[in-house]
């Protein structure tokens, strides 16, 4: 009995460390994106933000947006206002531009349409506003790079991808959870390219998420799924391998990393990891 209270913990260690090293291996081998030389782009891109009394972070998010090297006039930020309670579209009305646009997901559908899929709900609305032909989401509390755009549009040309995984990261906040969050997140970011580049699986992020608008509507968005409130990344990146196998691209690129916020507390961070 003492002998199997020992050997079962180093068997599952021993397999561990094999997975770990199999990861690691798959994520050096899957190629760093090199940005076109002389690169123009002419993408059309539509970012959508679904978005739920954000007003703190909605207006930092939408400038990192507007400060990237991309041409506005091929890109419409698309925030969808989820029912707050708030000043969130406010905020986002305060910027006045021709494709700076706030919508209010009361004013497509009723709380019976919605079920419990908000956040689904509230991108195939986006989606179907936009006239791009590309779609990426992202959160309303991330902050993007200046090369983001240009470095999806341009992946996006170069291999014909209808759906990208993109990297995310956690921004440097003080305390031992944030930095454990940090540590955990770089895991499942590696993780998440490795199993990319091994084709065991589906990992991906919705705060750095971008699909082909004509492949969206073609598995038919999130219909199968739309009664889960979560998994609005996830489950179409399922259906989107199951439709498209050879049309899926894991961005790895210091220039695409988005950063988000750390959850606050141990027990949100729990229900994050449950979702």
């Amino acid at each position: 009995m003492i002998f199997l209270i020992f050997l079962i913990p180093f068997i599952l260690f021993v397999i561990y460390s094999l997975l770990m090293l199999v990861f690691r291996r798959a994520w050096l081998k899957q190629i760093d994106f090199v940005f076109p030389e002389g690169y123009v782009p002419t993408t059309k891109i539509a970012i959508i933000i679904p978005a739920r009394n954000e007003e703190q972070n909605i207006k930092v998010c939408i400038q990192s947006i507007l400060a990237c090297d991309y041409p506005s006039h091929l890109f419409e930020i698309i925030v969808i206002d989820d029912h707050s309670s708030d000043h969130t579209y406010d905020k986002v009305l305060e910027f006045k531009l021709e494709h700076v646009h706030c919508i209010q997901l009361k004013d497509y559908v009723t709380a019976e349409e919605v079920g419990v899929a908000y956040k689904k709900k509230a991108i195939e609305i986006g989606v179907r506003y936009s006239k791009a032909n590309y779609i990426i989401t992202t959160d309303a509390d991330c902050i993007v790079p200046q090369n983001w755009l240009s470095s999806i549009a341009a992946i996006a040309e170069r291999q014909q991808s209808v759906f990208i995984i993109g990297p995310v990261t956690y921004s440097n906040q003080p305390g031992w959870l944030a930095t454990f969050q940090a540590l955990d997140f770089m895991t499942m970011q590696g993780i998440t390219g490795a199993i990319h580049q091994l084709k065991w699986g589906s990992m991906s992020n919705g705060a750095n998420l971008t699909f082909s608008k004509t492949a969206f509507e073609m598995v038919e968005g999130y219909k199968g799924a739309d009664h889960l409130a979560s998994g609005d990344d996830f489950l179409l990146l399922v259906k989107m391998q199951k439709a498209f196998p050879d049309k899926i691209s894991y961005l790895k690129s210091q220039k695409a990393i988005v950063t988000t916020m750390p959850q606050p507390t141990l027990k949100s961070f729990f229900n994050q990891r449950i979702r």
